[in-house]
């Protein structure tokens, strides 16, 4: 299987990537282009087919799989990736809330759609049943 995006593409996408980053970057994609394909899967798509009916679609794939890179890259790894923290003195109270409590690599339902591997359904039913 390959990667819909290569070190090269983060780096002109994204920023450039540290010689001590590369070996993350590099499992990150293969991670990001596998979840990609799951997904399709999961819903009945052969996404390698679908890139090869719409040769188009390779390239949001590429920028798909940097910005899930990004999002895994901007996470904090020397502590817990917290958005929010509070603390009391005397009751003893601290609570947090986690930037990402599922991991740092995922899809949006945004990037799903643009892959077209998610679809919006149109359904409709009449309440009243009348008849014309």
């Amino acid at each position: 299987m390959t990667n819909y995006a290569t070190l090269d593409d983060v780096t002109t996408l994204v920023r450039p990537i540290e010689e001590a980053e590369t070996e993350k970057v590099t499992q990150l994609l293969t991670q990001a282009s596998a979840r990609i394909r799951l997904e399709a899967q999961k819903r009945g798509r052969d996404f390698d087919a679908m890139i090869e009916e719409t040769p188009d679609l390779a390239e949001i794939a590429r920028g798909v799989v940097c910005d899930m890179v990004r999002r895994a890259l901007t996470v904090n790894v020397s502590q817990e990736p917290l958005t929010q923290v509070s603390q009391s003195a005397l009751g003893y109270s601290v609570s947090a809330t986690y930037a990402m409590p599922g991991g740092s690599l995922y899809l949006m339902n945004n990037e799903m759609r643009a892959l077209g591997i998610l679809r919006a359904r149109v359904s409709a039913f009449d309440p009243y049943e009348v008849e014309s």
